[in-house]
């Protein structure tokens, strides 16, 4: 990017992961999701699909995460994607090296925020 743009500076750098989690049909979301959407009607409402997106800030680390989670009925069960965009915004010398450190930085947000959002049974499950 640098030797064939030549920019100054770069003012945003970004990681996302997108994880896809296939459940049985069956499955209950409490059993493998922190803060799964809850149905107000339960009784007599049944989810056919949902999405929800929360935008959190690390203050000290000038890190921003948009944490989106989808959940949509497939053929062989239910799909939960869990997606993390995490980035920091600031002006980046690109002489130095420093930048690196931020990606692992976002890398280690993501991390934290991806298992903080599964239950110990859903972790469990893919070991």
């Amino acid at each position: 990017y640098k030797e064939i743009s030549n920019p100054s500076f770069v003012t945003r750098i970004a990681t996302r992961y997108i994880n896809n989690i296939t459940l049985s049909p069956n499955s209950n979301l409490d059993d493998y999701l922190q803060n799964p959407p809850k149905n107000p009607l339960k009784a007599t409402l049944f989810f056919s699909n949902s999405l929800s997106r929360d935008t959190f800030v690390e203050p000290n680390q000038n890190i921003n995460v948009h944490l989106t989670q989808a959940f949509e009925p497939k053929e062989k069960g239910i799909a939960i994607i869990i997606d993390i965009d995490a980035f920091k915004s600031k002006q980046f010398d690109l002489e130095k090296d420093t930048f690196w450190e931020d990606f692992e930085d976002l890398h280690d947000m993501k991390n934290k925020l991806f298992f903080s959002s599964l239950t110990e049974n859903a972790i469990n499950t893919y070991k």
